[in-house]
């Protein structure tokens, strides 16, 4: 089990980072073309009606607009990781239903990768939902060597979970029907499915904010000025901001700490915060480490140093 929780959080903070490993994640952090592709319907997660012990991870491939493999993934582990938090009801028999009927070759290029990426990354082991089948649907069955070609790179257990199927739409929904999958799980209102996405987003930040310090935040926002060391932090979009607000600006050594107080506050008007680790939340500096933050930056400046 602690390898299991070490895993899943070791792939959160490959797909989302550091800053997203303290609390739910929502719709917006997807990226662009992410979220495209799950209001044009490319992706969902459904129950099966009353049926509380099967859940389906539905993927209409012509209906993507993913340019990323990392953006497929970032999806999928959202739609999924949102579900299981809302639901704890259903223990296992996840089945994922990818329907490439009508899909560009770009978008089979996409899929295909990023089903064996994340075989690759153990993805498919360590989600909070477990995947018990996979269901890959084709048009052509023109193209059966080079999906037979793809699976043999995969691992023996997710050969195994695979069914492959070829036809058009209603022969591919009868042949699903034999494995228990009604046909209705093949079309959906995209546009009704992210308002509810929405809708259990708010519900989830709201539960996590009940849990939360109530001086602390989950994240910085990208405007945040974060203290630290290192790269990641020099970085920070916040961070690159104060020193464009700083670089050119009067200052003396010996008015240093007037004159960093009075850049603080201006800074602060545009809503800025400056804002330190505390635990796995950030919390609110005080002015004295604000000020003590923007003379060494302005130290930096005048060195040389970035």
């Amino acid at each position: 089990a602690a390898q299991f929780l070490v895993q899943f959080y070791e792939l959160r903070n490959y797909l989302f980072g550091p800053d997203h490993l303290t609390r739910p994640l929502t719709f917006d952090d997807l990226p662009e073309d992410a979220q495209t592709s799950i209001r044009s319907g490319g992706l969902l997660v459904r129950d099966l009606g009353n049926d509380h012990h099967r859940r389906f991870l539905v993927l209409n491939y012509k209906h993507f607009h993913f340019r990323t493999t990392m953006a497929f993934l970032q999806a999928i582990w959202y739609l999924m990781e949102m579900v299981e938090a809302l639901d704890h009801s259903v223990i296992g028999n996840h089945i994922v239903i990818a329907n490439m009927i009508g899909a560009t070759g770009q978008q089979y290029r996409i899929g295909l990768s990023s089903i064996r990426h994340m075989s690759q990354l153990g993805i498919t082991d360590c989600m909070p939902a477990e995947m018990t089948s996979t269901h890959l649907c084709f048009e052509n069955p023109r193209i059966k060597p080079f999906v037979s070609l793809v699976m043999l790179t995969s691992p023996r257990h997710v050969r195994l979970r695979t069914k492959l199927h070829y036809g058009n739409l209603p022969e591919i929904a009868l042949e699903l029907a034999t494995y228990g999958v009604p046909r209705e799980m093949l079309h959906f209102e995209p546009e009704a499915y992210v308002q509810e996405l929405r809708r259990s987003d708010a519900a989830l930040l709201q539960e996590s904010d009940e849990k939360k310090p109530s001086d602390c935040y989950h994240s910085p926002r990208q405007m945040d000025v974060v203290m630290g060391r290192g790269r990641p932090y020099q970085q920070h979009p916040g961070n690159v901001a104060l020193i464009d607000f700083l670089r050119g600006r009067p200052h003396r050594d010996i008015q240093l700490t007037v004159v960093s107080q009075i850049y603080v506050d201006q800074i602060k008007t545009k809503g800025v915060r400056f804002l330190k680790r505390r635990g796995l939340y950030w919390e609110e500096i005080s002015d004295d480490e604000a000020r003590q933050k923007v003379r060494m930056t302005l130290r930096n400046i005048s060195r040389g140093v970035r």
